[in-house]
């Protein structure tokens, strides 16, 4: 019974939860320099393209991306007038006349539409508490004219993650091909979560070198002890933070394969037959 009320409490929790909108993506507040209304590549655009420009800072997060949902977006930043958000977003995506580069880019990963707004954190200072993006930054080919060669072609892989190391004379691009790794992973379970976990701590060349060493233990463990499938981690656990169990890693024993020794009955001196006889 009190199993029975603890479940249907569950639910009506969840349904408010669902009603009120509570843990929902909520738009953020930002900061808006006075820079912004003199910045003449902006004066070149339509009032509504600078206010939707503007309204995307509220709808990104910490890190400058969003879901490119342009009705959302519509609804939302213009509630009372009749824009076609789709073009607006085109807009700010195509170069700026005097830098080449644009406001932002649109791209796509694994059929799932993004923006990321270039230059983010440079005019913004997101608050501490604000989690961590869980959307992948485009890669070099899809920065187009904001940090590549191309004009990209607005379709990012999921697989690849681009992380900028200091060099001595300026920032190079190196770029991890979580796909690669992937293919190796024996038990391919939670692609997703493992790819989110993957973006968050390959952030280096170091660590992408220690992750490979770290899966190289792994399935060497795997080949010592015949460990069967379903012993193996999901890739979403293992990339998540068990992989750093393998940093320090000592190869286990072997199993044995020593055949098992078998029952022997010894019959010792006793002379069985002829102990049947006299009986």
């Amino acid at each position: 019974m009190i199993l029975l009320i603890e479940r249907e409490s569950r639910v009506i929790l969840n349904i408010f939860v669902e009603l009120c909108g509570i843990g929902k993506e909520m738009a953020r507040i930002r900061y808006l320099k006075p820079e912004f209304f003199k910045d003449e590549d902006l004066a070149d655009l339509k009032y509504q393209t600078r206010i939707t420009f503007q309204g995307l800072w509220c709808y990104a997060d910490r890190e400058g991306r969003l879901e490119d949902r342009p009705k959302y977006l519509k609804a939302e930043i213009f509630p009372y007038d009749n824009v076609d958000m789709d073009k607006e977003l085109d807009i700010l995506s195509k170069p700026k006349a005097r830098t080449g580069k644009p406001f932002i880019i649109r791209y796509n990963i694994n059929n799932n539409k993004y923006i990321q707004i270039l230059e983010f954190l440079k005019h913004q200072k997101p608050h501490h508490t604000e989690k961590d993006s869980e959307i992948l930054e485009p890669t070099l080919k899809d920065k187009g004219n904001g940090d590549g060669e191309d004009k990209g072609n607005g379709k990012a892989q999921q697989s690849e993650c681009e992380v900028k190391e200091r060099v001595n004379n300026g920032e190079v691009t190196v770029k991890f091909d979580f796909e690669s790794i992937w293919k190796r992973y024996p038990r391919k379970k939670g692609k997703e979560k493992a790819i989110r976990s993957f973006n968050k701590q390959i952030k280096t060349a170091d660590k992408w070198t220690l992750i490979n060493k770290c899966l190289d233990n792994y399935l060497k463990e795997i080949e010592i002890l015949e460990r069967e499938e379903q012993y193996i981690l999901h890739g979403s656990t293992w990339f998540n933070e068990s992989w750093k169990d393998y940093v320090e890693w000592t190869p286990p024993k072997p199993k044995s394969t020593s055949p098992k020794k078998k029952f022997e009955y010894q019959r010792g001196d006793v002379d069985y037959d002829h102990l049947g006889k006299e009986m």
